[in-house]
């Protein structure tokens, strides 16, 4: 995986995470049960984006054979 790639899923982690300020913020605020639900919805998207872009970002850093014993 080049740097370039790294560096682009690192920025979506953190814009993830930028966003994820924002919806906890927003539910700070007296909300319906709707606005409530649509927020955790999007949190909860946020948060599996999050991990696949670190799954991502783990995998394809790894080396071809990380294995010691080879």
């Amino acid at each position: 995986m080049s740097c370039e790639q790294t560096l682009a899923y690192q920025a979506k982690v953190e814009f993830c995470y930028r966003e994820l300020v924002k919806w906890k913020q927003y539910l700070c605020d007296k909300r319906t049960v709707e606005e409530v639900d649509a927020a955790l919805v999007a949190i909860t998207s946020l948060y599996v984006e999050v991990t696949t872009l670190k799954d991502k970002i783990y995998n394809l850093n790894i080396p071809e054979y990380d294995d010691p014993l080879i």
